[in-house]
């Protein structure tokens, strides 16, 4: 687990452009931990309701936080809108960054979990909301504040992404398209860097057309 840090919390983000991605590969079979699974027995819907190209908003189960921690205003896309010079980084990959000032009201320690399936829904159409494909699991001290930094997958390829942005209430995804994708993940170590952006080609393709190509698959099963 990263280490929770001190930091002068001054810079930040600068404009970013739309997410891009590679041309998607048509599939016939999807392959899940090696194994190849027919996809004539599975249910998939392109564009399911806030993913892709769909205009609907994100639904699924409200994330609640433990009971004693309460996030100081809402979750952001700028770093300066932290509260707490008090720092920590999720062991999440993302290409979006977001931020959060979490306080801790308890005594003692409290534990933390932010669950992979757990979607940012952007307060518009225009921009990206993101989802997490690995949990991230951390313990803030009794009394303390945090400044907690979010990397999480873009799943509207084609919005954009500024700084300086308010975003939604984070939800659970009811989308059971990402389950073989969150599958295959959890039997893999924690990924903190994926240069290729092999995930989030995979969480592009999910949300286009409703699951990830065997080349996708093969990429994210030569992880360790």
């Amino acid at each position: 687990m990263k280490q929770i840090r001190f930091a002068a919390v001054c810079f930040s983000l600068c404009l970013l452009a739309a997410c891009k991605k590679d041309s998607a590969v048509t599939a016939t079979n999807q392959t899940v931990n090696n194994t190849i699974v027919n996809p004539s027995i599975i249910s998939y819907s392109a564009n399911t309701g806030g993913f892709g190209s769909s205009m609907k908003p994100l639904t699924g189960t409200p994330y609640t936080l433990p009971a004693g921690i309460s996030m100081s205003g809402s979750i952001t896309t700028s770093i300066n809108s932290c509260t707490s010079n008090q720092y920590y980084e999720c062991n999440t990959t993302g290409t979006l960054s977001f931020y959060m000032t979490l306080v801790n009201n308890n005594n003692l320690p409290t534990t933390i979990i932010f669950p992979a399936g757990l979607v940012l829904p952007s307060l518009d159409t225009i921009h990206q909301g993101a989802i997490l494909v690995q949990p991230d699991t951390f313990t803030m001290p009794g009394g303390s504040s945090l400044c907690v930094s979010l990397d999480a997958e873009c799943i509207n390829e084609h919005r954009t992404f500024n700084d300086n942005m308010a975003y939604g209430a984070p939800l659970i995804t009811n989308n059971t398209n990402y389950d073989p994708l969150i599958l295959l993940l959890s039997k893999k170590q924690t990924i903190v860097d994926d240069p290729s952006e092999v995930i989030q080609k995979a969480v592009w393709d999910i949300a286009d057309s409703g699951r990830m190509t065997p080349a996708d698959a093969a990429a994210m099963n030569s992880f360790p």
